[in-house]
């Protein structure tokens, strides 16, 4: 074996690399040289260097690659929440109005609040009329889930009769 202090930086610095272990990547801001050693953290700083605001940065970005190489839980897979089902519905914006219930402002269709489901229009006197065939539409469109109304089956007038 060499004597290491014998060494010049250069040639230090050569058999660092060639040793297969990475170096401190500590860059001195003033004199813009770096660090010879040895790196002991994951994210590449030595023990002296680890504290800086450079080891942080580079912490960061560390810890968020190996966030992102992580795969997804696949959607069959038993290890998943079952509150990650609620991803599938779409968020509504609703609030209440002045008459007490839950609407939302731009269709002004109400909603039940305990089972989520749009249950009618709300008018301007203060009545909730049932959904129409448009409401209907513009929830399915919209992805919300509702409640077919009581009369939506009965015809006005039955086939083949004449009034």
């Amino acid at each position: 074996m060499d004597d290491l202090s014998k060494l010049s930086k250069g040639e230090l610095i050569e058999r660092l690399k060639a040793t297969n272990k990475s170096t401190c990547a500590y860059r001195s801001t003033r004199s813009n040289t770096s660090c010879t050693s040895l790196s002991t953290t994951a994210h590449g700083y030595c023990d002296i260097h680890a504290d800086t605001l450079q080891a942080a940065s580079a912490r960061e970005r560390y810890e968020k690659a190996s966030r992102e190489e992580r795969s997804p839980t696949p959607p069959n897979s038993p290890d998943r929440d079952i509150e990650d089902d609620d991803e599938d519905e779409p968020e509504i914006s609703v609030q209440h109005n002045r008459y007490g219930n839950f609407e939302h402002a731009e269709t002004h269709i109400v909603f039940n609040i305990n089972n989520h489901k749009a249950i009618g229009v709300q008018m301007q006197n203060g009545d909730i009329a049932p959904l129409r065939p448009k409401d209907i539409s513009e929830c399915i469109s919209r992805r919300w889930k509702y409640q077919v109304p009581s009369n939506a089956g009965a015809r006005t007038k039955p086939f083949g009769k004449k009034w």
